[in-house]
């Protein structure tokens, strides 16, 4: 990432974004014409309001708009734009509200900011296959789907949303073991849907898991692990499946660095070691049909299969 793109840029960025999809697909619910879907667009609107309470709070006077976004990252990597646009592409614009929207709806308004991105919009096209070609490396696993919420984002979706940020963003990001503006910055990100990176360089897309960032966030231990351990199951493998499109989209599609995606599976193999020790000491202290036992073990194959695939990649660019 580059000096320009920092922590509060990287933020300030992804929340234009995901306020401009909140407003493509609120638009889109109008435009169906049917009265359920009018109703509902009007309460995405409402919440979309809201949560331009957030923007403002970054000192942002004027209303987010595609110049502004392109402003915001005109400076960065092709690498850092692909990787917010990865972000985006895991988000929930309307969270922490429950307001169901297509899938197709968030594809089409990430096609529309692609441009702001200096992307075609058929890119997000590319992201959408690499994902779903992502999430398939995880399902043979023989573990059932475990209904365990991460702390931090239960209590995002028991928040009273955006109108108290950034004070929730930083009880959040506290709870994931971040401290100062990294609690913050990391906080907003659950309370938008998306996630930013735990490290105080700004890493994205799944990115801290091999990027090292964890101790200078502040994590207790000082790992990628420490913060792994802490997430939910279900949080644990949407970040590694993030982590494994970023590297397909932005590492391997944007330079062919060989030698930082290999650096990229060596992290992930110190991780899995790492976890590997966790889960012996858990089984040692638990039942073995526990949930901390079951969910820990969950992660520990959820990362296998990501480095698996991820590997494969590299192996077939090369």
């Amino acid at each position: 990432m580059t000096a320009e793109s920092t922590d509060d840029q990287y933020l300030t960025s992804f929340v234009c974004a995901s306020l401009l999809l909140a407003t493509d697909i609120s638009d889109a619910g109008v435009s169906s014409g049917r009265s359920k879907a009018r109703e509902r667009s009007a309460k995405m609107r409402r919440v979309r309001e809201t949560k331009a309470a957030a923007w403002r709070e970054l000192g942002e006077s004027e209303p987010p708009s595609a110049v502004r976004l392109w402003e915001l990252t005109a400076a960065w990597t092709t690498e850092t734009r692909r990787e917010l646009l990865v972000d985006l592409a895991f988000s929930d614009p309307f969270a922490p509200y429950a307001l169901k929207f297509e899938r197709d709806a968030l594809l089409d308004g990430l096609r529309s900011i692609a441009p702001a991105l200096e992307e075609r919009p058929e890119f997000v096209d590319e992201i959408e296959t690499v994902r779903k070609a992502a999430t398939k490396a995880h399902s043979s696993s023989k573990f059932k789907r475990i209904g365990v919420v991460g702390f931090a984002a239960a209590l995002a979706l028991g928040s009273a949303g955006w109108l108290a940020a950034p004070a929730i963003a930083t009880a959040l990001g506290t709870s994931a073991g971040l401290t100062g503006a990294a609690a913050t910055a990391h906080g907003l990100a659950i309370l938008g849907g998306g996630s930013l990176a735990a490290g105080g360089s700004g890493m994205a897309g799944g990115m801290w898991l091999v990027a090292g960032t964890a101790a200078s966030a502040g994590v207790v231990g000082g790992s990628g692990s420490a913060l792994m351990y802490q997430l939910g199951a279900s949080e644990a493998r949407s970040e590694l499946i993030k982590l494994q499109v970023t590297f397909r989209i932005a590492v391997l599609g944007t330079q062919t660095d060989l030698l930082k995606a290999q650096q990229a599976i060596s992290a992930l193999e110190e991780l899995e070691s790492e976890l590997r020790g966790s889960l012996e000491h858990e089984r040692l202290l638990n039942d073995e049909n526990s949930d901390r036992v079951k969910v820990l073990a969950e992660k520990l194959e959820d990362l296998i299969s990501a480095r698996a695939w991820m590997t494969a990649e590299a192996d077939h660019v090369a």
